[in-house]
């Protein structure tokens, strides 16, 4: 039997929906974890690729009477017959009888140059054909493909859209797809509209009564229809995470804000260009999202000066964390560099083709993560002062040197400046700065699954949060510190363990060594009356005698209120409702 089969309680990366992440144990309702998040965020999917989460951009992608679709002379009747999904659960889509026009859409704010993908189950009714759309509110252009579904083949394929599929799905069900480049960056349309043909414009609609039944909708940033993910509020999804490989790890962090505008679009006017040309969302590579939204910044041919993209802000006192995604071409070698530190230029330096941190400025801590076909995700951070002043990207001919070879250059994606002492995952921006939410996973109420002597489990790997970053908190229902368990970073990459009685006072604590940054880690703890014992790795941390174990009934993953500086990546949280053995402890933690 293994040891986690005495668990009470198991919450991994396994199953989750909007605003929940469900547990392994116990298969009830109970340990169910509540997720809040209300905005969206972004994290590395199972292909490597950065992708927003939610994927599914459709606020109500099955629940077409809602009042975010907007019809147009169309009748819907919902829960009419089977859908793909074996449930009846799919729509009737009928013209209203008297307009030629039937059309049925959400609006959507579309990033300028990007990819989008939108999809639809179809099965005919008394029409054989429909179309898909992208266009503008203001009617203007739109790019169409038409489907026949009665023998599953495309008609016609308007300007705009670069692909088009249709795909069988059975018991006369057809998966509908076009994909379209952004023509603008403001409030788009994506929809549905009857046709009476393969080859009929929106115009000549001319179907009258005529039906088809439709079932899950779906819009995705990218060139592919993926899994359809329904959606009703979208916002509150867990977001499992593939950075550290193939398995999965659920992506927990707190509050940030991307301070940089345009962070994709490097020839902007928002981004001062000295020495410096810009081939803007080149082909030649795809992006980490694996579209083609990369730059392309090249030294000039008459300077080897080292050319430099940059942006001036005003800075509060604080951390701040300078972040891009870079791709060698020609030049080796970059620099991330700011004169907000100290009022001088500070530079750190990065190799694009090792894939190392050189050069090191006084007062940068850096950071170089790869993210496959030859991207790397350079930062530095740093203690602002509150000036108004610059953050660069520089091209470079060697570690060290602020000369760069005329007419060469590489590729850059993705900036980002956030006010904190850690780079974050990604959040893309564009004509406004963009806030991503915390991380808030929890569950009330379970005293029944903690018990009064119980075991705590963590599973993850360490975290470049600053001090008092969360891992795993068990809580009562009083003040913070009151009745409280808590697994946490600590500062200089170290694992600390604290427990608090019901009046505040420390009753136990353990803390660690320096661990490398990234590093997996497990920690399993033992609380029971006058018998506490701390395992990590598979060694003995630290051992108390004495103490009471405090009352607790809630459990947070990776987040509690009082602190937003937190970055875990977790691959597992289990309760056990007992006190486990040292011999257990340790048998469970050994990596």
């Amino acid at each position: 039997m293994s040891l986690l089969d005495k668990a009470s309680l198991i919450v991994t990366p396994n199953s989750y929906k909007e605003s929940k992440l469900y547990s392994v144990v116990p298969n009830t309702t109970l340990g169910d974890m509540d997720v809040v998040r209300a905005t969206t965020a972004t994290r590395v999917n199972s292909a490597g690729l950065i992708e927003v989460v939610p994927r599914n951009l459709l606020t109500y992608s099955n629940t077409f009477t809602d009042t975010s679709w907007i019809n147009n002379n169309a009748i819907i009747t919902t829960n009419v017959v089977v859908s793909p999904n074996g449930l009846i659960n799919a729509s009737s889509f009928t013209g209203n009888g008297t307009s030629s026009f039937k059309r049925l859409y959400e609006n959507a704010v579309f990033t300028l140059n990007q990819k989008y993908t939108i999809s639809i189950f179809v099965k005919a009714n008394t029409n054989n054909f429909i179309q898909l759309l992208f266009g503008t509110t203001s009617f203007g252009d739109f790019a169409f493909a038409n489907f026949n579904l009665q023998n599953g083949t495309i008609g016609t394929i308007g300007s705009g859209v670069t692909a088009a599929t249709i795909e069988n799905h059975q018991n006369g069900w057809y998966r509908c797809t076009i994909t379209s480049i952004a023509i603008a960056s403001s409030t788009t349309l994506a929809g549905i509209c009857l046709a009476s043909s393969g080859t009929s414009l929106r115009s000549e609609s001319n179907t009258l009564s005529t039906s088809v039944y439709i079932y899950g909708a779906q819009l995705e940033q990218g060139t592919t229809a993926t899994e359809y993910f329904p959606t009703t509020t979208r916002l509150n999804i867990p977001r499992i995470d593939y950075t550290n490989g193939s398995c999965p790890s659920l992506l927990v962090e707190g509050q940030r804000t991307n301070l940089n505008l345009y962070s994709e679009q490097f020839d902007n006017a928002y981004w001062t260009k000295s020495r410096v040309s810009i081939s803007a969302n080149t082909s030649a590579t795809t992006d980490p999202s694996g579209n083609n939204n990369a730059d392309l910044v090249t030294q000039d041919a008459v300077d080897t000066n080292g050319g430099t993209v940059f942006r001036s802000l005003t800075f509060t006192a604080a951390a701040h964390t300078f972040i891009v995604f870079a791709k060698m071409n020609e030049v080796r070698y970059i620099n991330l560099a700011e004169n907000v530190s100290s009022g001088s230029t500070r530079r750190t330096w990065f190799d694009l083709q090792s894939g190392v941190i050189g050069t090191t400025s006084a007062g940068h801590t850096a950071k170089i993560e790869n993210y496959g076909n030859g991207w790397y995700r350079c930062s530095i951070t740093f203690t602002a002062l509150a000036i108004a002043n610059s953050v660069f990207v520089y091209l470079s001919n060697a570690d060290g040197s602020t000369a760069a070879v005329v007419s060469k250059g590489s590729y850059f994606y993705g900036a980002q400046l956030e006010a904190g002492s850690y780079p974050t995952s990604y959040i893309p921006t564009v004509a406004s700065t963009v806030t991503r939410n915390a991380d808030v996973i929890s569950k009330t109420g379970i005293s029944s699954l903690i018990g009064t002597e119980f075991t705590m489990f963590f599973d993850g790997f360490e975290s470049m949060g600053g001090a008092s970053s969360r891992y795993l908190i068990l809580k009562g229902a009083s003040t913070t510190y009151n009745n409280y368990i808590s697994i946490e970073g600590l500062s200089g990459n170290r694992i600390g363990f604290y427990i608090y009685n019901n009046v505040g006072a420390l009753v136990f604590a353990a803390s660690s060594g320096a661990f490398t940054n990234g590093q997996r880690i497990k920690l399993a703890a033992r609380c029971k009356n006058n018998d506490f014992a701390v395992y990590l790795n598979g060694v003995l941390l630290g051992s108390q005698a004495s103490g009471t174990v405090p009352t607790t009934s809630n459990l947070y993953l990776g987040y509690y209120t009082d602190y937003t500086d937190n970055y875990n990546k977790i691959n597992s949280a289990t309760i056990f409702n007992t006190a486990l053995t040292n011999t257990e402890l340790a048998q469970l933690t050994t990596l």
